[in-house]
C-alpha cells in the first residue's frame, strides 16, 4: 500500500447552514409543500422546521385580526368616534353620527381586502 495514498476517499463536507439554504431554495422552487418536498428527499420534517425558524424570516402575515363589535341595535347611529385601522396601509377615522348601516359597509369592504 502507499503511504501518500489516503485510506479512504476525502469527504467535502459543507456548513450545516450553507446546505439548508440550499435545501430551502430547492424547496422555493419546487413549488412543493413543506411536509411533500421533505418526504420525497427523506428530510426530517423536525429539522426542516428548525432549520428554517433559525435561517429563514418570518412570512408577513397576510391577514389582519377583526374583532367583532357588538352594535347597539336600540340605536341607528353611532354618536361616538370610530378609528378602524387595517395594518399600517389603512386607517379609516369617522367622527360624529355613523348610522350602524354605513359601519356594516365598512367593515364588509374591508374584510373583502384581507382576503
Amino acid at each position: 500500500m502507499d503511504e501518500n495514498q489516503p485510506t479512504t476517499p476525502a469527504v467535502q463536507t459543507v456548513p450545516k447552514a450553507q446546505y439548508w439554504r440550499q435545501v430551502f431554495e430547492t424547496w422555493k422552487n419546487s413549488g412543493e409543500r413543506q411536509t411533500a418536498f421533505c418526504r420525497t428527499r427523506n428530510i426530517s420534517r423536525n429539522a426542516f422546521m428548525y432549520w428554517k425558524k433559525l435561517l429563514l424570516p418570518p412570512a408577513p402575515s397576510s391577514s389582519p385580526s377583526f374583532v367583532r363589535v357588538p352594535l347597539n341595535r336600540r340605536s341607528a347611529a353611532c354618536e361616538s368616534s370610530i378609528a378602524i385601522v387595517l395594518d399600517s396601509r389603512y386607517r379609516i377615522e369617522v367622527k360624529g353620527a355613523l348610522d350602524a348601516q354605513a359601519l356594516r359597509q365598512v367593515v364588509e369592504i374591508m374584510e373583502g381586502i384581507r382576503r
